[in-house]
């Protein structure tokens, strides 16, 4: 229920401020649909239930720390589960900002689909599942799939 939830965020340090609905470890927990339907559509619920789906696979298989690797499993989980976000950045933060505070940097979770999308579309699926189980390679094509978010105009404020 909803005040079990609560409980598990608070336990966990974080925010409800962050309009979390769900979040998993190796399980999802999750606010029930009735107690959201006025904020959110079945689509979207849906969605953001994906998303701790894979989670849950990444957590399984995945030889990247999540904690040093942030970006990655949001990217993916983002990514996969359709969770696209239309805005328009005021600013893009830095990569420093990205690996070690991902949770901090304003509009977190469009930066996760973006790094998902240039991840999908410039990589086979051979090379995301070892870009999963190697955190070094992890490193290098998140700098190189960054350096070309940065320099991608409609990235950029104007």
């Amino acid at each position: 229920d909803k005040k079990e939830f609560f409980k598990i965020l608070h336990e966990r340090h974080i925010g409800i401020e962050n309009n979390i609905i769900a979040i998993s470890d190796f399980q999802i927990h999750a606010i029930t649909y009735n107690f959201l339907n006025e904020h959110f559509s079945v689509e979207m619920y849906q969605k953001v239930l994906l998303h701790e789906c894979i989670h849950m696979l990444q957590l399984y298989f995945s030889k990247v720390p999540f904690k040093e690797h942030i970006w990655l499993y949001e990217a993916t989980a983002c990514y996969m589960s359709k969770q696209e976000i239309n805005i328009n950045p005021s600013s893009v933060p830095e990569w420093s900002s990205i690996c070690n505070n991902f949770y901090s940097c304003e509009n977190c979770y469009f930066w996760a689909y973006e790094i998902g999308k240039y991840l999908f579309e410039n990589h086979t699926n051979i090379q995301i599942l070892e870009i999963c189980k190697n955190p070094k390679m992890a490193e290098e094509i998140g700098k190189e799939i960054w350096q070309k978010i940065q320099t991608d105009t409609s990235h950029n404020p104007t």
